[in-house]
């Protein structure tokens, strides 16, 4: 659930500038290395593999879709960040403690040797050009508004599981013209 509220938080929506040239389309980046080969944005269906946005703390948090190479998300806040495998339903806790939840809902702790968790990292990500919008949600008929602001920066990352398997995530460069942060 908090995956998905991130992701939705963390949406990029697509639109063409209002600058002097309408015509000309805002291109968004949002791209990262991992063993040499470089991932890049992809939307689909008005759903992007990677995001920026706030975190379950309020913090700059970013999200990226690592399943074809890792089979999971990797989820990074400031001090605290971990590959999601797919299937699993990882929950933060203050602290950066993590939890997992089996099938019937109950939490049971992580399986140290799927979920990497945070070694190393950095970003520097800043919001932008910020302006207050409304949405009207589909199905209650209820509005809200939030903030539709760019993200730019950079981030790399260093991940480790219990067996000592690195996962080193680097040049994750960030430049997007809509992030909507609730």
């Amino acid at each position: 659930m908090r995956h998905l509220l991130f992701v939705s938080l963390a949406l990029i929506l697509v639109s063409c500038s209002k600058d002097e040239n309408p015509n000309i389309p805002e291109t968004d980046k949002f791209n990262w290395t991992y063993n040499g080969r470089t991932y890049n944005l992809i939307i689909k269906n008005d759903v992007a593999n990677a995001g920026a946005g706030k975190g379950q703390n309020g913090n700059v948090a970013i999200i990226f879709d690592m399943s074809e190479a890792l089979g999971g998300t990797i989820h990074f806040e400031k001090d605290c960040a971990y590959l999601e495998p797919l299937g699993s339903s990882i929950s933060q806790n203050e602290g950066c403690l993590l939890t997992d939840k089996d099938e019937a809902g109950n939490i049971i702790p992580i399986d140290s040797t799927k979920v990497f968790i945070y070694q190393s990292g950095s970003f520097n990500i800043s919001f932008s050009k910020c302006v207050k919008k409304t949405s009207v949600d589909l199905l209650t008929g209820q509005s809200s508004q939030y903030d539709d602001c760019a993200a730019s920066g950079s981030f790399d990352l260093t991940l480790v599981n219990k067996d000592n398997d690195i996962i080193v995530i680097s040049d994750g460069i960030v430049d997007l013209h809509h992030v909507r942060l609730d």
